[in-house]
């Protein structure tokens, strides 16, 4: 009974967290939301961290996926290799309507997986 309650618990707060970020990508557009998707990026590798997913990056842990059982697993490849360009070529642009694309690429992998 307490497990299952801490995992409730666990649950809401990962759902509090996950709405922290959207909320922040909506402050002061279209830097905030750049900034999101490094965000949502960190975030996500956490879970996948907490998931016990083997890998010594993300992309390591993404490729530990399987894309037939994940069927959002393409587009969040597409996501993190953004995050990589917004963090390696600060001159990257991203338009605010791509990168509210993004973030809902993490946020239907997170659905998927049974994060959110």
């Amino acid at each position: 009974e307490k497990s299952k309650k801490r995992k409730e618990h666990e649950k809401v707060s990962v759902k509090d967290a996950w709405q922290n970020i959207l909320t922040k990508a909506e402050s002061a557009p279209p830097h905030s939301l750049a900034l999101a998707v490094v965000e949502a990026d960190n975030f996500t590798d956490s879970v996948l961290k907490e998931l016990r997913i083997e890998g010594d990056s993300m992309a390591d842990r993404l490729k530990q996926l399987d894309q037939n059982e994940i069927k959002s697993l393409a587009n969040l490849w597409q996501a993190h290799r953004t995050r990589n360009e917004i963090v390696h070529t600060p001159t990257t642009e991203l338009k605010p309507e791509d990168a509210r694309i993004l973030l809902s690429y993490y946020g239907v992998f997170l659905k998927e997986i049974g994060i959110l």
